[in-house]
């Protein structure tokens, strides 16, 4: 029926995991150049 509040959502917790990993990495490197 809401097409687009869906949409909405599945984008943010995407996103949200893209962050998530993306911020994982970071924390991966910083702690192999250390």
């Amino acid at each position: 029926m809401d097409t687009s509040r869906r949409m909405l959502v599945v984008f943010y917790s995407s996103s949200e995991t893209t962050t998530a990993v993306a911020r994982r990495l970071a924390d991966r490197e910083r702690h192999m150049s250390a």
